[in-house]
């Protein structure tokens, strides 16, 4: 299956009933449903000795569901799942598309499904019922977490990306014009991603209950409800700047931002102290910090000397790094691409053997300061290699700092059309043209819930000329909040983290947060926190 993103607020309504009939509800008013996170609304009627009510049962206790839809070719396999609603031959287009029936069942989902969305219960309102010889009725609102569909169901340009859901074929037994129209309205909605200058359909079947002009899409219907920040200014942060630390300052900046609530953080590098003196104190700071419980802890290591200080240090997840460029590889690790391929594969293969987890950093996605532009066959080549040999997770670096929204789109829409997971893959920016937050939103439009950055804006790789700092943590974090995207994050604790760094480093950071938060501080008569 493929896993769509749902680029405008979904939500549909349809009934579900313990004989097996499942209509699409009448539904006029969808564009005037505009949740985010996308929702899922439906009845279950439920009678006190039937299936469904010990499925509604174990939904209610899980919070948790899966709604499959299935043909009758799989109604086999629906009945023997112990918690499914039956799955009697039925017409439903819900979705826009053509299932012959549906069901709704704890995790996991239905091999073979043509579609599954994954969601967790919201709220569950009985609507009362139950009389002799009458069923009961509970109305179930769900948000809408993961959605999938069959790949034959799909259709792609000449580029290969995908197009929206062919509304003919996902209507084929759709029973009247306006349940047409309904899957054609539904059907366009997912689409991974929606074509650049698509137009919103404006059917008049679908306008809102009472209104004469559809509601325009919203641009920003898609944004995840949580982004993960992946926190590496100690380690990329740090490793170019020319005043060196000492390691009570760098523990005292790791531990802060713990404190500030960030949950992943890279805290140094196992390298040789001759490439990297700025973390040549790598064993005393991994060793030294105060690990909070449900926090990564990372490092990078080159080879597998590296791996084996970084065991001795305590680290439960490392992470390997290679360009996606001939040129930076022989540069940046003095190999060339097979040989950094040959060395990565014994040290996540080894790392993994310890009970460590693996974090896999593809640079130059975007450009090389060699190169110049990098074929995106190269980008998918190293990409899919380091997910291979058992890479959890791919840290997508624009290097220099030339990435733009457009080419970010056409990157991410190549790797997921490669059967690359949205849960594999993390976003780097360095902000060295001011296009890193635009960036950022583009990947989150497109499903992406990892984003790497350095607090300050601190970074720069050191064999990459022209390489500026990374996006500033405060920066996104203060974009996300305002978005309404939760991080965890006290955006207070963090800014004044990097005031403190500034002076330590006796320079100011490129961070644009922290420069209008100083200056309000000073207007005002603020002290610094």
């Amino acid at each position: 299956m493929t896993d769509l993103v749902a680029p405008r607020p979904i939500a549909w309504v349809s009934s579900v009933s313990d004989e097996g009939r499942r209509n699409l509800a009448p539904f006029s008013y969808y564009q005037a449903v505009c949740s985010r996170p996308p929702m899922v609304v439906f009845s279950v009627a439920w009678w006190p000795d039937g299936r469904m009510k010990d499925t509604l049962a174990n939904v209610l206790a899980t919070r948790e569901m899966v709604i499959n839809h299935v043909t009758d070719a799989h109604a086999e396999a629906m009945n023997a799942t112990s918690a499914a609603f039956p799955p009697e031959t039925s017409e439903w287009d819900a979705c826009g598309i053509a299932a012959e029936s549906a069901a709704v069942v704890a995790p996991p989902r239905v091999a073979g499904a043509l579609a599954c969305l994954e969601c967790k219960l919201v709220h569950a309102l009985p609507l009362g019922g139950g009389a002799p010889g009458k069923p009961s009725a509970t109305l179930v609102v769900a948000e809408v977490v993961h959605f999938a569909v069959a790949s034959e169901l799909l259709r792609r340009d000449a580029r290969g990306r995908l197009l929206p859901i062919d509304a003919g074929q996902c209507s084929r037994s759709a029973a009247s014009a306006g349940s047409r129209t309904l899957a054609r309205r539904i059907a366009s909605s997912f689409c991974a991603p929606r074509r650049p200058g698509a137009r919103p359909v404006t059917d008049s079947s679908v306008r809102p209950s009472g209104t004469d002009t559809v509601e325009p899409t919203r641009l920003f219907g898609s944004m995840p409800a949580e982004v993960s920040i992946y926190e590496v200014g100690p380690r990329d942060g740090l490793q170019n700047e020319a005043t060196i630390l000492s390691a009570d300052r760098k523990i005292e900046m790791i531990e802060g931002l713990v404190d500030a609530g960030v949950k992943r953080i890279e805290v140094t590098s196992f390298v040789n102290p001759r490439w990297i003196p700025a973390l040549a104190d790598h064993m005393e700071v991994a060793t030294r910090i105060r690990r909070k419980p449900g926090v990564t802890y990372s490092a990078l290591v080159p080879n597998l000397r590296g791996l084996d200080a970084a065991s001795r240090a305590g680290m439960q997840e490392i992470a390997v790094f290679m360009a996606a460029s001939q040129t930076h590889n022989r540069k940046n690790i003095n190999k060339t691409t097979e040989e950094a391929l040959a060395t990565y594969r014994e040290v996540v293969t080894e790392a993994r053997s310890r009970g460590m987890t693996v974090r896999g950093y593809v640079s130059t996605v975007y450009g090389c300061p060699y190169e110049g532009e990098v074929p995106f066959e190269q980008v998918l080549r190293v990409g899919k290699s380091l997910l291979d040999m058992g890479c959890y997770e791919l840290s997508l670096g624009d290097t220099i700092g030339v990435g733009t929204p457009r080419q970010v789109e056409y990157i991410l829409d190549g790797l997921l059309h490669a059967d690359i997971r949205l849960d594999q893959l993390a976003v780097h920016f360095h902000d060295t043209r001011g296009t890193a937050l635009a960036n950022i939103t583009v990947a989150l439009q497109l499903g992406i819930r990892t984003v790497d950055s350095a607090i300050g804006g601190l970074g720069g790789c050191p064999y990459a000329p022209g390489a500026s700092g990374n996006v500033s943590t405060e920066d996104v974090v203060y974009m996300l909040h305002g978005m309404g995207c939760r991080t965890g994050i006290d955006l207070d604790r963090l800014v004044a983290i990097s005031a403190r760094l500034g002076g330590h480093l006796a320079r100011e950071l490129p961070s644009k947060y922290l420069k209008a938060h100083l200056g309000h501080c000073a207007r005002v008569g603020k002290p610094l926190a």
